[in-house]
Parts: C-alpha cells; structure tokens; sequence
C-alpha cells in the first residue's frame, strides 16, 4: 500500500474523545498481511503539515510542519508487528516554539495501545485552559524541560520534569476544599506540630512596693 498525501482527517471519528481539528498528510510504503482479526502492517512514513488539537489542555500543536526539519532529524513513524516507532516527532505551538517526541505505541493487532513516549519540552505551550466558571482551576503553562507519557489511554501515567517559564499562570478558584473534584489538585493535610511557649510570672513580694 502506498500513501502518498492522504488526508490523515480520516481517523478524526476515532480519536474525537482526544484530539480535535485533525488534518494533514501522510506519505508512507506499508505491507498489510495477515487476517482483518490480526492484520499486520510494516513500513515506514512520515507526517506533512499535520496538525490537531487536544481536548483536555485545549492546545493547538502543528506536527512536522515544512520549517521544523531544519536540524535534519529525519521525523518519522515505523510500523512492525503490534508496535509504531516515533522518531523525532515536531511539534510546534502556537507560540511557535517546540517540542521533540520520540518513544513507542504497542498494540495487540491495532487494539489496545500502549504508550511509551518522551516529550523535550523547549519553552512550550503545555496547557492552555481558559477561565470557565464552572471549572476548578484555569491555566497557561508554558514549561521547558521533559515529559513521559507511559500506559494504555483508559489509564495514562504523565510523569512532568519541567520548569514553568515566563507566560505560566495558573488560577485555583477555592471557596472551600469540597469544591476541589480534580485530579491535578489534591489537598495533604500535614500534621504540624504546634511550638508552645511557657510564659513564667514570678510571684511578687507583697512586702515591696
């Protein structure tokens, strides 16, 4: 099967609880054998001006777009049996800055996939939630450092090593811990013990003014 240009919109209805505003290109060779129960897909592609938003940080990242291969990292995707290779994935945000993905996608004949990415973060739009009144916290984090996004999609472990750069701002609207049903914000209550002073009055002599 070779692709040349297909609009990568086509896999929007399967992702849509995810990403959003999906598009651009795909160009790749692939052997497809095996049954439809357990098809089996080798070869190598790569994306062209794609792009897609995600839902839950309501972030807008351009992916491998014609001006980010500066570096000559030859961006692409591999596929071998039940496992997709990312190497030197571009992202770019709509700040224009960027982060580098490499890692792996497991999965049992394109079902159940298993994450295994890393994210190098250069000053990047990482989350971008506008204030909504019935929402318990709203952020702009913009964040340099890296990222690890481990586990299947039902049950994702993000581990963040990052520094929060200038343009971050994060709000936590709290009018009582009870509110706080999220979570990225869990309240610890610490037990603190308190410093107690004694305070000494000496007895006054009655017989001295």
């Amino acid at each position: 099967a070779l692709f040349n240009g297909v609009d990568i919109a086509l896999i929007s209805p399967f992702v849509k609880n995810i990403f959003s505003r999906v598009g651009g290109y795909l160009k790749g060779d692939f052997d497809i054998v095996g049954s439809f129960s357990e098809p089996i897909i080798n070869g190598t592609a790569s994306l062209f001006d794609a792009a897609c938003k995600i839902n839950y940080l309501n972030t807008y990242y351009k992916i491998n777009p014609q001006d980010s291969n500066e570096e000559n990292l030859a961006p692409y995707l591999r596929f071998d049996k039940n496992r997709i290779d990312l190497n030197n994935i571009v992202l770019v945000d709509t700040l224009g800055n960027k982060a580098l993905a490499n890692g792996v996608i497991t999965h049992d004949y394109l079902k159940d996939f298993i994450f295994d990415i890393d994210l190098a973060l250069d000053n990047f739009l990482a989350m971008d939630m506008p204030e909504d009144v019935s929402s318990t916290f709203y952020a702009t984090a913009v964040a340099d450092g890296n990222v690890e996004i481990n586990g299947p999609l039902d049950d994702i472990s993000i581990t963040i090593d990052a520094e929060t750069m200038q343009g971050t701002t994060i709000d936590i609207v709290l009018t009582g811990t009870n509110t706080i049903n999220d979570n990225f914000i869990v309240f610890v209550q610490k037990d603190v013990q308190k410093d107690t002073t004694q305070i000494i009055i000496p007895e006054i002599d009655k017989g001295k003014k």
